[in-house]
């Protein structure tokens, strides 16, 4: 009661009277008591942060794979409620639900690219990662874009289209980059591989074999590279001819689809050609898996598009409320996109983890030393160390690695 007493004295003095004037006395005696309340306001902060800072440094590890279960918590009860005092359309349940995946799914890969930009040991490379991971986002956003606005669901689809084929050159390039130092470097590394390696399979295997060396670099590169080519022209066709109202007809639909198809075969195909001749090298960073989550990623979410476009040509999905066949097709499309990505994003935290490139984690001659380079040309096996490349260290939801503690490390 005397403290408080003592604050309405101090506040009544500080108040301003007919005259303006402050008592001096007073006015000193205030300064004093503010002064000395913040010291001791401080000082009991200082004594409970001494009984929790135990705790913070039990938990700070872990601290991602906390907040990401408060969000996730969050996100579920809204979407919770919402189901539940909202009479919504299917339209705006499935906008819904497409929002709830993403919103569990971009913090998982912007976690994993804060991961490798704040531990940049490798630029080449990790400059790669990144632009891989963030096919996760890309997909996931445009779908639910389109969710939200299917009037403009082909010009969203075209965006990450584009992305999807300068992701698969991305990923070229990221082993590239592991390979060697420079072009020239890596033609000496691949002629020394066997010819057998530049003989093509089948169904391609009526071509001529590519000479091991610069000729197989190139023709791979270049067997990307036109996917990227292929694919903005299609997707600029493709807007033109919706523009124009004929995107329905046998010249726009069939023929892009037709294009696209094959282009995307042949790059997948190169892909798996270079794989092949330099998987012994690449052994240590598991290129099999990343592969195969990419393949995952690009080629399922294509190939079932055109799936749910032949089952609406069959009559097997129909309209919906107000909305035609091709709306609901489409919206079951960017709806399955919007979980696959969910998916991709927890596979992309153990195929492309930042243990891949921090030194004191598994990578023992990193790309841009000498020591790598006259590794490879010894033709020996890459080394391998337990809790290393391509997902042996975990997924890292905790600190980060190398610079800063992981939780897998914890």
């Amino acid at each position: 009661m005397a403290e408080t007493e003592k604050r309405a004295q101090v506040l009544e003095a500080l108040l301003p009277r007919e005259t303006g004037s402050l008592p001096w006395p007073l006015h000193n005696e205030a300064v004093l008591f503010v002064v000395s309340s913040c010291v001791s306001f401080v000082k009991r902060t200082i004594d409970s942060l001494r009984l929790v800072w135990p705790l913070l440094r039990l938990v700070w590890p872990y601290k991602f794979t906390i907040l990401y279960a408060a969000w996730s918590v969050a996100a579920l009860t809204y979407a919770h409620r919402t189901l539940e005092h909202e009479e919504l359309e299917k339209q705006e349940v499935a906008f819904l639900a497409g929002g709830l995946l993403v919103s569990l799914t971009v913090p998982l890969a912007a976690w994993l690219s804060w991961e490798h930009l704040t531990n940049f040991v490798e630029p080449r490379q990790q400059s790669q990662t990144v632009r891989i991971i963030w096919t996760v986002p890309v997909y996931s956003l445009s779908a639910w874009l389109c969710l939200r606005f299917p009037g403009r669901a082909i010009y969203i689809h075209g965006v990450r289209e584009l992305y999807e084929a300068y992701v698969i050159y991305c990923f070229l390039q990221y082993l590239v980059f592991y390979l060697g130092t420079n072009r020239l470097e890596l033609a000496r590394t691949l002629a020394r591989k066997p010819s057998a390696n530049g003989v093509h399979r089948p169904p391609f295997c009526c071509l001529a074999p590519w000479a091991m060396g610069l000729e197989f670099l190139d023709n791979c590169k270049l067997g990307v590279l036109q996917l990227v080519m292929v694919r903005t022209l299609t997707t600029l066709g493709s807007a033109l001819c919706h523009y124009q109202g004929v995107y329905e007809a046998w010249y726009g639909v069939y023929w892009t689809t037709a294009l696209n198809s094959l282009s995307q075969g042949w790059a997948l195909y190169v892909l798996f050609l270079f794989y092949h001749a330099t998987a012994r090298d690449m052994r240590a960073i598991q290129p099999l898996g990343k592969f195969l989550t990419i393949k995952a990623i690009v080629f399922l979410s294509y190939w079932q598009g055109i799936v749910i476009g032949l089952l609406v040509q069959q009559g097997s999905i129909g309209s919906v409320e107000m909305h035609s066949a091709e709306v609901v097709a489409r919206a079951i499309k960017d709806l399955l996109v919007c979980l696959e990505m969910l998916l991709a994003a927890v596979a992309y935290l153990f195929m492309f983890p930042v243990s891949d490139f921090t030194l004191d984690k598994g990578r023992v001659f990193p790309s841009d030393s000498a020591a790598r380079v006259a590794f490879l040309d010894s033709g020996a096996s890459p080394p391998t160390s337990g809790g290393a490349h391509g997902g042996g260290g975990g997924p890292g939801l905790g600190g980060g690695g190398g610079a800063a503690a992981s939780e897998s490390g914890a």
